[in-house]
């Protein structure tokens, strides 16, 4: 009976703490980070997407959930404006895009720039207030105006003033935002030449995982889980075609020689071998990265640069090309990291890394 009495109480006591212990408030979990948005649609016409504002959105909601315990968008203001702004008037056509309800984009006007511009102002004062306020912990800026009476001045000169990162693309506009306005510049931001929404998106995610202090790996949502098969059935019109063209190739030449059309047959057998052994590989090899990688456009020259350098074999390029839709974004990340130009990163992963893969 001690006995059973002292296990009782043993268990009681135990008991007794783990309350104590469940009771007592545990670590707070790290506070989720939020990201304004702000820019336009650029001044020339040497990006890929620029325009796209809502697949820009989609690439940056991606990767910045995959920083830390996770980052949000919770403001945006971007003007789509329907000709490079270099060369774009008062009157010329526009758009703005506002952040709705959650993390979705909203067209909230279409005018006149000079009318969304307005509308862009009160956009940008109300975001500066949000910053000094510290509800905001980093600004992407794309192409964004930060001249003098720019409409994105003020978010700008907010993010200077509190010391919160800024990352993102537009050559101009981030050199006076880091020269005029004190703002700490992130990772690779720099030009927007050569970049892609996808591009944008993995260099803004890792630059703020930098200044964060926080974990990032690049999210794939548009390669994960695909089936070899998959990258074949994407293949197949270009190896149906370029079978029936070989074909025809291959029976046309006797009759040419009949004829004594013997020049016109050597080119013909000079375009069959072509077709069997030049025009697949660089095809497949686009079609396995562009899967493989979720890099848009990029990706799509990256494999060819690959599959062209297979030596004719379409398998090769299957393999390579898968390859580097793996590899891409993780040099992406890393270039960013440290601090690699946006332009000079895309032109490392398309030719520099599409190159060495193939080789």
């Amino acid at each position: 009976d001690r006995l059973r009495t002292t296990c009782t109480t043993c268990s009681c006591s135990l008991r007794t703490t783990r309350a104590m212990a469940a009771d007592r408030p545990g670590p707070a979990p790290t506070a989720r980070r939020l990201v304004a948005w702000v820019g336009s649609s650029g001044g020339g016409a040497a990006t890929l997407g620029h325009a796209e504002p809502d697949v820009l959105r989609a690439a940056l909601v991606r990767q910045l959930s995959r920083v830390g315990s996770g980052a949000a968008l919770a403001a945006a203001a971007f003007i789509a404006c329907a000709e490079p702004l270099d060369s774009a008037g008062p009157g010329s056509a526009a758009a703005l895009w506002e952040l709705g309800n959650g993390e979705a984009l909203q067209c909230t006007l279409r005018g006149t720039l000079a009318e969304v511009n307005r509308r862009a102002h009160e956009l940008d004062a109300a975001m500066a207030k949000r910053i000094r306020a510290g509800e905001l912990a980093g600004i992407v800026s794309v192409s964004a105006d930060s001249a003098h009476g720019g409409v994105n001045r003020e978010v700008l000169a907010a993010a200077g003033e509190t010391g919160i990162p800024v990352a993102g693309t537009g050559g101009t506009s981030l050199s006076i935002a880091a020269g005029e306005l004190g703002c700490l510049l992130a990772g690779n931001s720099g030009g927007s030449v050569a970049t892609t929404p996808q591009t944008k998106a993995i260099g803004v995610a890792a630059a703020f995982a930098g200044v964060w202090g926080e974990c990032y790996s690049p999210s794939f949502s548009e390669g994960d889980g695909v089936a070899w098969h998959s990258v074949l059935d994407g293949c197949m019109p270009i190896f149906l075609a370029a079978a029936c063209a070989a074909t025809t190739a291959e029976k046309l030449q006797p009759v040419l020689r009949s004829k004594g059309l013997r020049p016109l047959a050597w080119h013909v057998s000079s375009l069959e071998v072509a077709l069997r052994t030049q025009a697949l590989p660089p095809a497949v090899g686009a079609i396995a990265a562009h899967q493989s990688s979720g890099l848009g456009e990029l990706s799509v020259l990256g494999g060819a640069v690959v599959g062209a350098l297979c030596q004719g074999s379409a398998f090769s390029a299957l393999l390579f090309g898968r390859g580097y839709g793996w590899l891409a974004p993780r040099l992406l990340a890393s270039c960013a990291r440290h601090s690699v130009p946006a332009t000079a990163s895309s032109i490392a992963v398309t030719g520099g890394l599409g190159g060495l893969l193939g080789s």
